[in-house]
């Protein structure tokens, strides 16, 4: 079963959270925040995106830094559980559509 998120991550994480994705979801997850994101107005990333379906299970993960460190051991990848706290207390997960809750955090598609 497949859930609609919207992901957001700063740029310092875009880099590691992009090597997860690929890492857990496999071709699925490759691709992932290709997207720069600037304050509204600014033309330097901040953030990057990804948004649209995603599996449930990989859903899960993004509600809990203990399922992730969990999925993340299981996979054999050398993260740990403060890694994950970090990633998912500085990163934005809504069901909300991309452009609705950018709006509500000030950013905009990085144009530059």
């Amino acid at each position: 079963m497949y859930v609609f998120r919207t992901l957001i991550v700063p740029t310092a994480l875009a880099p590691m959270v992009r090597g997860l994705c690929s890492a857990l979801a496999g071709e699925a997850g490759k691709g992932m925040f290709d997207t720069p994101l600037a304050p509204i107005g600014e033309t330097e990333p901040s953030h990057y995106i990804s948004s649209g379906p995603i599996e449930d299970g990989f859903a899960a993960l993004l509600e809990s830094p203990a399922v992730m460190h969990a999925t993340c051991e299981a996979a054999g990848l050398p993260v740990s559980l403060e890694d994950c706290t970090a990633i998912l207390s500085q990163c934005y997960v809504t069901e909300a559509p991309a452009f609705d809750f950018l709006a509500t955090l000030g950013l905009e598609l990085a144009h530059g």
